[in-house]
């Protein structure tokens, strides 16, 4: 981490005694601070304002998915599926289409009867056996790309007929936080760590994700709560420029402090083995048992893109995601909390059927897997690959539309209401994935429509801050305050407040000083915020 923590300085050094007054554009005095573009989210402009919820945004919040988080793990560069769910029901064929590639009968571990998983990956087999794993099988979608950009860029806009360039999950945060940028979520909405340029988070020019580039960065920003170090620059006009700019950039990490206060807040577990893979999932571990409150994180490991020397890169992948999944399950039982967590593994396409040379070439179709004890026992979703029926290009064809997974997720395990699901990915069959929602998503008209009703609006009476509230009945409400790094201040109002209109002074019990606020309104049914400015 000390190589982010001192980044240039010896160079700011030598520039600050020798180019005091030299000329910079922006560009190469930015880089020279060693600031440069890394995150997302930042507040920007701040103008008093209050939120008025929407109806979509209600039918989201009324939604009931307790404390479920989704993991997304993408295996960058299509992973072979055959090679990792093999199947025993046809092996003689598999065995003959790969005579060098394939997987031995005495080097795999067998799920049952029809399918085995690599040797090297025998830790998915303790999951398995543990009821933690689901396989759906020929996930694709017409006319698959098999290019990696738009093989990547598909999965992550989820739409067979590409016609916007956002992503599945960043418009299912544009409804849920149809006001994000005056009343942003107290935690980020979701966590990607590397690929900062996947589009499953973006809607236009927005990305909903707090974007990191490898965990380094991440970890540093848990323990420390800030990016760009500012103690130790040089003194001089330079110096202090210096400072000034890296506390700004610091500043647009505006959830550094709310993912330190989670990292603090929980345990480390001692047994992950070393690798890029497994340092992500240990992060993230630690945020999610220090409750950050963040449903969606992306991780990344790879490459599967094995045209050559398929064999041993194969082989050293499947052990690295098997061992890291299997340490990231047994950490999170540690603490009860294996069964709040599912995790699904996306590739931006399979291989082909007929190994190529010492490799496989890009495919179609491929099995997508689940893990979590969520799921509530083992099994095999869907139909089973044909090999011997490829299509006209040798690629397995898919019987599993990939928006029928993302479907039941969003319906089934975050809980989202189904208009709003349909809204965002269209309406596709769901599959039986082993869960549900316990008291589901309340999507009825009257409650979505009522709560719409509610009506919450900040002015300022001189030396006072008001929220002024309507209440369509009569309900418990607190009122919390954060700054905007999320921070909490405290609870400025906790009691029962009759139907009708209110009036609270925010900065009574406080003394807030000039700046940019957050209001949480949780009252017994939904939640409710918006931001103000002291000046």
């Amino acid at each position: 981490m000390s190589q982010y923590k001192n980044k240039n300085i010896d160079s700011l050094t030598s520039i600050c005694n020798t180019d005091e007054h030299k000329e910079w554009n922006r560009r190469s005095f930015l880089q020279a601070l060693g600031i440069s573009s890394i995150g997302t989210l930042s507040m920007g402009g701040i103008s008093l304002a209050a939120a008025e919820p929407s109806r979509l945004m209600k039918s989201i919040a009324l939604a009931n998915s307790g404390d479920r988080v989704l993991l997304i793990v993408r295996l960058v560069g299509g992973n072979d599926g055959l090679n990792t769910i093999i199947p025993r029901y046809d092996y003689d064929f598999y065995a003959q289409a790969r005579p060098t590639i394939r997987i031995k009968e005495n080097e795999m571990v067998a799920l049952n009867a029809n399918f085995g998983v690599p040797s090297s990956a025998q830790r998915l087999s303790t999951l398995w056996k543990e009821g933690q794993m689901r396989v759906v099988h020929n996930v694709g979608y017409n006319n698959a790309s098999l290019s990696h950009f738009d093989g990547t860029d598909n999965w992550a806009i989820a739409q067979e007929n590409r016609g916007t360039d956002s992503g599945w999950l960043g418009r299912y945060f544009e409804q849920k936080y149809d006001d994000y940028f005056n009343n942003p979520p107290a935690s980020p909405a979701a966590v990607q760590v590397g690929n900062n340029g996947n589009l499953a988070f973006k809607v236009e020019n927005r990305n909903y994700s707090f974007a990191i580039p490898d965990t380094r960065l991440l970890e540093q920003i848990a323990q420390e709560g800030y990016v760009y170090r500012t103690q130790g620059l040089p003194g001089g006009t330079f110096g202090q420029k210096a400072k000034y700019l890296r506390e700004i950039a610091n500043n647009t990490f505006r959830y550094s402090d709310t993912i330190k206060r989670a990292y603090d807040n929980s345990t480390t577990y001692p047994n992950y083995p070393s690798g890029k893979f497994t340092d992500q999932l240990r992060v993230i571990s630690k945020l999610i048992k220090g409750n950050l409150g963040t449903k969606v994180y992306m991780v990344n490991i790879g490459s599967f893109d094995t045209h050559e020397n398929q064999v041993p890169r194969h082989k050293a992948l499947m052990e690295e995601l098997s061992l890291g999944l299997y340490h990231f399950y047994m950490d999170l039982k540690s603490k009860g909390m294996d069964k709040n967590v599912l995790t699904m593994t996306i590739s931006e396409f399979g291989r082909r059927i007929k190994q190529n040379g010492s490799g496989t070439d890009h495919g179609a179709a491929a099995p997508v897997m689940l893990f979590g004890k969520g799921l509530n026992g083992s099994g095999f979703v869907g139909t089973r690959p044909d090999l011997r029926d490829p299509d006209k290009n040798g690629n397995l064809k898919y019987s599993t539309n990939f928006l029928s997974v993302y479907s039941t997720i969003l319906k089934k395990w975050l809980c989202v209401a189904p208009q709003i699901a349909d809204e965002v990915l269209g309406k596709h069959p769901l599959l039986q994935l082993g869960f549900d929602c316990s008291s589901g998503a309340k999507t009825d008209k009257t409650q979505i429509e009522e709560a719409s009703s509610f009506r919450h609006q900040v002015v300022q009476r001189e030396d006072r801050v008001v929220l002024h509230i309507y209440s369509p009945r009569t309900r418990h409400t607190s009122i919390y305050l954060y700054e905007t790094s999320g921070r909490l201040i405290g609870k400025a109002y906790e009691s029962m407040v009759l139907e009708g209109d209110h009036n609270f002074t925010l900065n009574e019990r406080y003394q807030l000083s000039t700046g940019h606020y957050i209001y949480r309104i949780v009252t017994s049914e939904e939640e409710y915020g918006g931001h103000f400015s002291i000046h």
